[in-house]
């Protein structure tokens, strides 16, 4: 019993980063703070897709698995396609990206840990522009007793949130940290971040440069399109926090990817693996296996019994 009592601990634990090392890295990048549903005013969403997912959890120690559980989160990605309506545009494409996650507190000792992403890009060869807005939920635990702490915290709820665009390889970006009214959860994560995008900046404007040369694109639009190139091997750019960052996509076989990211100086910052079903060109994968530490792995599983969180369209 006293085993299987530390083996929930150390799970409980490692899960406050079940969505943290996913999202942080795909946050903070750059803008104006209007934010992607600003940025697709005068455009009509023709396509879109969504993927819902049950997060797993497995401790591993050695190379063996010794202790998972199934079914600790979920979490959802979805894209859509669309053209301005604007006359005499000749209807330049924009896409819209989302991708949101958290843990079950039911599931995880009331561990209440979630993400979102959003990002809109407009792939205009004249003006090529992108915003992003996300949100975090603010974790500060720094190892496993930490973490076993924060379960039993009564603490208002906080929310690190940013959100900013660029045009031409500059912009603007704001970041502020935001307490709660009220508890919310991975599933009304979107609710949240339409209300805070809906609000006026509070923290002072941060001006960055996303690069000279080719447009670069933030996380979600760089990782959409490598999956999607016929190429075996994928290094692609993308801009992170008005820094740098390298994407690299190795082909295992059809459809499965090995991944990481570089930093500005070459190093490696994370490694997963990604899945996408045979014949699907909506760039959503089907599997993401993710080793958040040497002795954590969380895998996301495509699942249409998963929540769906409640979420609207970016385009009007």
């Amino acid at each position: 019993m006293k085993a299987a009592a530390t083996r929930r601990t150390l799970l409980r634990g490692l899960l406050a980063g079940l969505v943290g090392r996913l999202s942080v890295r795909a946050a903070g990048l750059a803008g104006t703070g209007a934010g992607p549903r600003a940025l697709l005013q005068g455009f009509r969403s023709d396509q879109a897709f969504e993927r819902r997912y049950r997060a797993d959890a497995a401790v591993i120690f050695c190379g063996v698995t010794i202790f998972s559980r199934r079914d600790v989160g979920g979490a959802y990605a979805s894209v859509e396609l669309a053209r301005t309506t604007e006359p005499g545009s000749a209807g330049v494409p924009a896409i819209a990206l989302r991708f949101a996650a958290g843990s079950d507190p039911a599931r995880c000792a009331g561990l209440n840990r979630f993400g979102i992403l959003e990002e809109a890009v407009i792939e205009s060869e004249a003006n090529p522009e992108f915003a992003f807005s996300g949100l975090i939920t603010d974790s500060k635990e720094a190892d496993l007793e930490e973490a076993k702490k924060a379960l039993h915290s009564s603490a208002h709820q906080q929310v690190t949130f940013a959100r900013g665009r660029a045009s031409h390889g500059s912009g603007r970006s704001w970041t502020e940290l935001v307490s709660l009214p009220r508890p919310y959860g991975w599933k009304d994560a979107g609710e949240l971040l339409a209300t805070l995008a809906g609000e006026e900046p509070k923290s002072p404007a941060r001006e960055i440069s996303a690069g000279t040369g080719p447009f670069l694109t933030p996380f979600l639009s760089t990782m959409r399109a490598g999956a999607l190139s016929e190429e075996s091997l994928v290094r692609r750019p993308f801009v992170h926090a008005g820094k740098l960052f390298t994407l690299q996509l190795k082909r295992r076989e059809a459809g499965s990817f090995d991944g990481a990211i570089h930093g500005p100086a070459g190093a490696k910052l994370a490694t997963f693996r990604v899945d996408y079903a045979s014949g699907d060109r909506t760039g959503l994968p089907s599997r993401i296996e993710y080793r958040a530490k040497p002795y954590l792995k969380l895998v996301f599983e495509a699942d249409d019994r998963a929540a769906r969180p409640n979420m609207s369209s970016l385009f009007s």
